[in-house]
């Protein structure tokens, strides 16, 4: 049960990181075009 609990916190963490990377490019290219 702790390692599915660890692989899915896992997945979630590097889900979160695409996202949060995915906004950061959003971000800089619509504050400079």
């Amino acid at each position: 049960m702790l390692g599915i609990d660890l692989n899915r916190a896992r997945k979630l963490a590097t889900y979160n990181y695409q996202v949060g990377t995915k906004i950061d490019r959003l971000c800089l290219s619509s504050s400079f075009p």
